[in-house]
């Protein structure tokens, strides 16, 4: 081997681990500064009246914080770090802008903004067949959760062109029920946890262990005025919360995987708040919650060394006193019967196949032009949720409801095939492999 060829120098690699560090040093800080202001910008101008909002924000945050400190050993040299520390601020910044909303119009954007970072969170590894389906179903379930808030939104605001039908608050508390239960993932939509844990584990954490799960519950207790009035809603939150008790927490003690196992127990503890909620106890639910978020967030994020946890139990206490209990036949099967139901039923359908092409796109090959398009498409399915169309939409429910139905449903197909036709076609991993000088193909 010629002499030049025995040795590298230390000096490139320096100098790369120096650029990856910074880098990341930068995504951290504009993350962590989207996290901070997001909580103290409502605060600093007064545009919370609620002394509850300031402290959920405060939780929410710190939460998120957390996390992202966390994220930045864990994801450190991950080749999305920017994407997967950014999307979770925008979360965040979701949750915050629904917590110190003053209406249901000023929550829709929030609401939104969380169910796209989950969706961009869930398909991260889009290389995986089932990244990107669970993807698309969330996106799909998500948005019909919007559609829910919409419509709460538009039978609570009045409105000249349209006006307020005498049923309206009983409408307005079936879609409050509706969109908090989905976001929640309550029943029937309890495996929406199971279907979000693809992502990696601080960003499952943040969003199905913490804040994109609990904020059905901060709308419900923002909105107590207006749901707790009618009976039939109380009961149905109560019945719906003790659905999801009974079939996700017989799912979780039956689940051979520790995040599917934990996503199953996190959605029955929501039920239960569920039903602490529908009682009227607002606040206790709220406090529940910030504890219930930290215990989970930290189960996900142990996730992975759940084994070697189980092997120090094991050297320190002994195998019989770790050792898992038999489970009981009648138990097992009915668990696995009742997890069959969100695999089966629930899940993102078999058209939606059709828009995979199962083959490279040939009219670019560059990551830029990738992200050009990645962009054009969230444009085209993120302006159906700006303000005047929610406005226009939500003056529609009101005077032709069957058409708005339509165009509602209509949008949640059109947006979910976009969405699985970008992560099938349009992002290729191939974008993050180096290049040979002189070569347009990836290595």
């Amino acid at each position: 081997m010629p002499p030049d060829q025995t040795h590298v120098p230390f000096v490139k690699h320096t100098e790369y681990i120096q650029k990856v560090k910074l880098e990341e040093d930068v995504y951290t800080a504009v993350s962590a500064a989207i996290m901070i202001s997001s909580a103290v910008l409502p605060i600093a101008t007064g545009a919370v009246a609620d002394f509850h909002q300031p402290l959920i924000m405060l939780g929410a945050t710190l939460l998120g914080v957390s996390n992202l400190a966390y994220s930045r050993r864990y994801l450190h040299g991950e080749f999305m770090y920017g994407r997967m520390t950014l999307v979770s601020a925008c979360m965040v910044a979701g949750f915050n802008m629904v917590t110190a909303a003053p209406g249901l119009e000023d929550a829709l954007i929030g609401w939104t903004l969380i169910g796209f970072s989950s969706t961009i969170l869930i398909g991260g590894f889009n290389d995986r067949p089932t990244a990107r389906d669970n993807a698309a179903y969330a996106f799909s379930i998500y948005q019909l959760s919007d559609a829910a808030l919409l419509l709460a939104a538009a039978f609570t605001s009045t409105s000249a062109e349209a006006p307020m039908p005498e049923n309206a608050a009983a409408i307005a508390s079936f879609g409050l029920l509706v969109a908090a239960g989905i976001k929640s993932s309550q029943f029937p939509f309890s495996g929406l946890f199971l279907r979000s844990m693809e992502g990696a584990s601080p960003n499952s954490a943040l969003g199905y262990a913490g804040i994109s799960a609990h904020v059905g519950i901060v709308l419900l207790a923002g909105t107590m005025p207006i749901w707790f009035q009618f009976e039939w809603a109380r009961t149905l939150m109560a019945l719906t919360g003790a659905l999801t008790v009974a079939q996700s927490g017989i799912i979780a003690n039956v689940r051979a995987d520790r995040k599917g196992g934990v996503a199953s127990a996190a959605s029955a503890t929501l039920g239960a708040l569920f039903i602490i909620t529908s009682q009227g106890y607002t606040d206790l639910a709220l406090f529940l919650s910030l504890g219930h978020a930290a215990f989970r967030m930290n189960q996900v994020v142990r996730s992975p060394g759940v084994i070697t946890d189980a092997h120090k139990w094991e050297a320190a206490l002994g195998q019989d006193k770790i050792a898992s209990e038999k489970v009981i036949d009648v138990a097992w099967k009915t668990g696995w019967a009742l997890n069959r139901i969100s695999t089966d039923y629930f899940r993102l359908p078999d058209l939606y196949a059709n828009v995979d092409l199962k083959q490279p796109l040939v009219f670019y090959n560059a990551k830029y032009t990738q992200a050009v398009v990645t962009a054009v498409v969230l444009v085209l399915i993120g302006a159906f949720h700006l303000p005047q169309v929610d406005e226009t939409i939500g003056d529609l429910m009101k005077m032709n409801g069957l058409a708005a139905a339509g165009l509602l449903s209509l949008n949640i197909f059109g947006s979910t095939a976009l969405v699985r036709f970008l992560l099938g076609n349009v992002l290729d991993f191939g974008r993050f492999r180096t290049r040979d000088r002189g070569s347009d193909k990836a290595v």
